[in-house]
């Protein structure tokens, strides 16, 4: 009942997967953002100093 059908592609990139490695990117991708922001702009970014 829950077996893949037959003409689903054996890749390591799984549904799943494809998905947890969105997630990630997008946790990441604003992580990424605001230390380019912090290191352009150096403390100035978060308040006054």
């Amino acid at each position: 009942m829950w077996s893949k059908p037959r003409n689903a592609p054996r890749s390591p990139w799984s549904e799943r997967g494809r998905v947890a490695y969105l997630i990630l990117y997008a946790l990441g991708l604003p992580v990424g953002v605001l230390l380019v922001l912090w290191v352009i702009f150096g403390n100035n970014l978060f308040g006054p100093g």
